[in-house]
């Protein structure tokens, strides 16, 4: 897949407005990201003045009432500017407790939300971590993927993790995965798309994890939790447990697909460093992995790759076994044998090996023929 976004490009603030300017899929998942539910009639106005000169980036409307004041700041950001932007957030809360309006006249919402929106480089490009600042009680954090512009809110649980990162810790990406294969996550969100489109409103987790989805028999069967979580942190799920805008949009492809879009947008700065640390250390024990992929980061544990012991590496060799078929051992075993890198293929060489290599078929075409005789319901 081709990079959406260029290094200047996605550096430039005005181009990250005009990215929600000009993309309707963006606005609708930033509305989404936001805990309303989108309907097209949303009014985004840029640049609208308040009082004492200042400027908000965007005022957010719908059903004539503002719903959020938004702050946007660009890949290339620098700790000042950051910080600025906070104090501009700060200041959007203010003009909504003292109901300050512009010129527009709308009420704000009782539901109302300060925003900062920003792309996904912006945690891996800076020297700042930005979970080691002081937000408004108002504010969500949006972050929109440079590779595929899906919005979502970066919560508190997750800059918690984010926390360690320059001081103990090493981040090449902050996208979660662990405990699941990728098929695993697929089959959650065919799964939730089928549960909404026959009238489910809500879902209870618990209950779907234990009545119904543990009939699947997966390799992580006890371990269905873990699912959501990810697809929670990725924005592919709402508050009421069934897929997000963005989860319904990636819903759309088939499983290769699936595959093809995790890879290109989420988790290739893993694969890459994986592959660079098996490069002539094939058949290395996971503990030996893992130190010499924290040697690349001086020393420093590598967020979601090494930070666990060995527990994330060993998920993502299943995963680069099982769902990509890139690689192949018995379990428990360090003697490994690369089949592939597909960071060095085109995307319809990727696609082509994944549909003969995956070992997700079998799984897949269960879960299908459970649904087709009404089983998870």
């Amino acid at each position: 897949m081709t990079q959406l976004l260029n290094t200047k490009e996605y550096k430039s603030e005005a181009f990250v407005q005009e990215l929600i300017r000009d993309r309707d899929d963006v606005k609708k998942y930033i509305i989404d990201s936001l805990g309303f539910k989108y309907d097209g009639s949303e009014r985004f106005s840029r640049e609208i003045k308040f009082i004492n000169g200042i400027t908000v980036d965007y005022r957010i409307i719908k059903d004539n009432k503002i719903i959020a004041l938004m702050e946007c700041k660009s890949g290339g950001i620098g700790v000042t500017d950051y910080v600025r932007g906070i104090g501009q957030l700060l200041q959007y809360e203010y003009f909504f407790e003292e109901k300050i309006l512009s010129n527009g006249g709308e009420e704000y919402s009782p539901d109302f939300k300060t925003a900062y929106f920003y792309p996904s480089d912006v945690i891996k490009n800076n020297n700042f971590n930005i979970a080691r600042f002081k937000y408004p009680a108002s504010t969500k954090l949006l972050e929109v993927n440079i590779d595929n512009f899906i919005v979502r809110e970066v919560v508190k649980e997750e800059l918690e993790k984010l926390e360690a990162i320059g001081t103990q810790k090493a981040a090449i990406s902050q996208y979660y995965f662990r405990d699941n294969r990728l098929f695993e996550l697929y089959i959650l969100m065919q799964y939730l798309k089928y549960l909404e489109m026959i009238g489910k409103t809500k879902i209870d987790r618990r209950t779907l994890e234990r009545e119904k989805l543990k009939k699947l028999d997966t390799p992580n069967n006890n371990n269905w939790r873990n699912a959501f979580i990810t697809l929670s942190s990725l924005g592919f799920i709402s508050k009421d447990n069934l897929l997000s805008e963005a989860g319904k949009h990636i819903s759309i492809k088939n499983y290769p697909q699936f595959c093809l879009e995790i890879l290109n947008s989420y988790i290739k700065p893993y694969v890459s460093v994986i592959y660079k640390a098996l490069h002539d250390n094939e058949n290395s024990k996971l503990g030996e992995l893992v130190n010499i992929i924290d040697s690349y980061f001086g020393g420093k544990q590598v967020l979601f790759v090494t930070d666990s012991g060995s527990r994330y590496l060993s998920s993502w060799l299943n995963i680069l076994r099982d769902d990509y078929g890139c690689i192949d051992f018995t379990s428990r075993s360090s003697d490994r044998t690369i089949l592939y890198n597909p960071l060095e293929l085109k995307d319809e060489i990727i696609l082509e090996k994944i549909s003969k290599n995956t070992k997700a078929t079998k799984y897949i075409d269960y879960f299908n023929l459970l649904i087709k005789n009404n089983e998870l319901i």
